[in-house]
């Protein structure tokens, strides 16, 4: 197995994801054309710098069929957009094997999603903590229980700023007053909100291919968070 971050195919892994994510942050888009270039550049690789495929063949076939499975279920019911999708396969062309993991892409996708929701939560949470401590009245006009707030203060944020947001909005008006609607917004399409003055709560679209590199980037360095936390458990109890 390789597990030099010099290997051509590290390195043209952490390239790609690094102009997905510029790509991901400036536009939310990115070609389909990035994909198709790593795609091949990296069998080119293999071929280049040939890995024993074969005797791994197992735990690579294990790894691909759920990472596959995975990113099809998360991109139908609109948790990931196609470019996210895109990214991960490319990840299973690129790494399809390394020392660090047994099933490199899975551990860089589950080290993406642990990061991303313990990041969004954690900025969720300053960003309202923020307001109160403004005198902003977050929850003005919501007729909606105690936990229900609790809940839109994690995994939303009250926006204030006037202009076009990478989020989906979060509330809804009743008769009753305001409602929150945290319910899942398809990435391929929903529509961002745009705030017009008026402050809103909002789900913040995250930039997905981005945390991927991050994911890969810890994957090489760390490993897999997601097993480093079960064994850690184990060991407690």
């Amino acid at each position: 197995m390789f597990d030099s971050i010099l290997d051509p195919r590290v390195i043209l892994a952490l390239a790609t994801l690094g102009i997905g994510s510029y790509m991901d942050l400036r536009y939310r888009e990115v070609s389909d054309l990035l994909w198709i270039i790593a795609a091949v550049l990296g069998l080119a690789l293999h071929i280049i710098y040939p890995l024993p495929l074969l005797e791994h063949a197992y735990s690579i076939a294990l790894g691909s069929v759920t990472v596959l499975l995975i990113a099809l279920v998360a991109y139908r019911v609109g948790l990931f957009g196609g470019a996210d999708a895109f990214a991960l396969i490319t990840m299973l062309v690129l790494l399809p094997m390394h020392e660090k993991s047994m099933f490199p892409t899975l551990s860089i996708l589950l080290n993406a999603c642990i990061i991303a929701v313990t990041s969004s939560i954690l900025y969720n949470i300053i960003r309202n903590t923020m307001a109160v401590a403004k005198g902003i009245n977050i929850f003005e006009g919501f007729n909606e229980p105690l936990a229900k707030k609790i809940l839109a203060f994690i995994i939303a944020q009250r926006i204030d700023k006037a202009g076009r947001h990478y989020a989906f909005i979060a509330e809804s008006n009743t008769s009753n007053g305001k409602r929150f609607d945290l319910s899942l917004k398809h990435a391929e399409y929903s529509s961002y909100v745009n705030v017009n003055g008026n402050g809103v709560w909002a789900i913040v679209g995250l930039p997905f291919i981005f945390y991927i590199l991050v994911g890969l980037v810890t994957m090489l360095t760390v490993g897999d968070i997601f097993t480093a936390i079960i064994t850690s458990m184990i060991k407690t109890y």
